[in-house]
């Protein structure tokens, strides 16, 4: 069985001279710069959302149709796009087959996996470490931030007793 690894420290061989994400090509890295230097030449004729690239216009304009021409097989959800109907296949899978190497967690799906690896950029404290409120964030193992839960990830909190956050103030 193959399975799925999402390494943080992949360097590809053309960085952006922004912010160091890497590309594995030099056609992908100059449309991500376009970005940085605000070059977005194709904008949307019902929200005004700007792209660097027509075809990024072009994906972008499905979210202003109501047509929904996937459907999962399983479930009869549908979707605008195809990818995102295939991503929501691989949840009725009982398999797991995308790692975590720095915890060896698993997932059904890979954006599971990236939004847990970066998790692993911050110090998460631990649940026990943590029971106090501060001035924005509840802290007990969870914070509450636009509606979505999320886990602790104050740096300091373990250490000072205090949040960061309420410092900057």
């Amino acid at each position: 069985m193959h399975l799925g690894v999402v390494r943080d420290e992949y360097r590809g061989p053309h960085m952006c001279s922004f912010c160091d994400k890497p590309f594995t090509s030099r056609g992908y890295l100059k449309i991500h710069e376009k970005i940085h230097r605000g070059e977005l030449d194709f904008e949307c004729d019902h929200c005004n959302a700007r792209f660097a690239t027509h075809n990024k216009l072009n994906q972008h304009l499905v979210v202003h149709s109501s047509v929904r021409p996937y459907e999962c097989s399983r479930c009869h959800k549908t979707f605008k796009l195809l990818s995102a109907e295939r991503r929501h296949e691989m949840t009725h899978s009982d398999e797991r087959k995308f790692k975590c190497e720095k915890c060896s967690a698993r997932f059904k799906v890979i954006d599971y996996l990236r939004r847990h690896m970066r998790m692993h950029k911050t110090h998460v404290v631990d649940v026990e470490e943590v029971s106090y409120r501060c001035g924005r964030l509840r802290h007990n193992g969870m914070v509450k931030s636009n509606g979505c839960a999320r886990r602790v990830a104050h740096s300091s909190i373990a250490i000072t007793g205090r949040c960061e956050l309420d410092e900057r103030e």
